[in-house]
């Protein structure tokens, strides 16, 4: 299908009732769009469709904005970044927040979505970095969790300068709601003042959620 013309952009869903056939087509190169593990709940496989159904001139003019997508999974950076290139979104990835800084400061996107649980740099400090850099403090971060779901943890994220703060689901939907949502509600940035003044605040409440993620 991806062969024919007009095939690489048709929406393709993998279905299977065994982890194992999922998990290669998740690495597949063909690459599928979405993924459902039986048995499918009928609301959520509606859900499913119907958002893979909308076309892009039901969407916002967002053709060419530019989503930085940063997640240390390659799997789920893939699936977000194709979900996005659906609706009409440019995509540019990053596996680790100190490589998403490198490649903001050098091509500055219209959002960012980052994972929070990272190697070098996690999401929370991403936030902090972006804020602090001139010509990135506005820019949207959306950020996305499947560990850290306390609502601490959501503040921690808000105080850090995340525009939306979300827990990972099954799908990706949730996370192009937030990026369209972020894009026509943004959220006034932190100034480097405000980020100075409460560096030490955030410094000890970040030093508190990853050690209760330790734990």
């Amino acid at each position: 299908i991806r062969n024919l013309p007009g095939g690489d952009a048709l929406p393709l869903v993998a279905v299977s009732a065994h982890f194992g056939p999922l998990d290669e087509a998740r690495l597949s190169p063909l690459g599928f769009t979405e993924f459902l593990h039986k048995p499918i709940d009928a609301e959520a496989l509606l859900r499913t469709v119907s958002a893979l159904m909308v076309g892009p001139a039901q969407l916002p003019a967002d053709e060419h904005r530019s989503v930085l997508v940063v997640d240390d999974d390659p799997v789920l950076r893939r699936l977000t970044s194709l979900r996005l290139e659906l609706l009409g979104f440019k995509t540019e990835t990053a596996s680790d927040g100190a490589a998403a800084l490198e490649i903001a400061r050098q091509r500055p996107p219209d959002v960012i979505v980052s994972d929070v649980l990272m190697p070098l740099l996690d999401g929370f400090g991403l936030c902090q970095a972006i804020r602090r850099e001139p010509g990135l403090a506005s820019v949207p971060v959306v950020l996305v969790s499947s560990h850290y779901l306390e609502p601490e943890d959501a503040d921690l994220g808000l105080r850090a300068g995340a525009t939306r703060y979300i827990a990972r689901s099954s799908g990706t939907d949730h996370v192009t709601d937030a990026v369209l949502d972020a894009l026509a509600n943004p959220r006034a940035p932190l100034g480097a003042d405000e980020l100075s003044a409460a560096a030490d605040d955030l410094a000890r409440a970040h030093a508190v959620r990853v050690s209760r993620q330790l734990e």
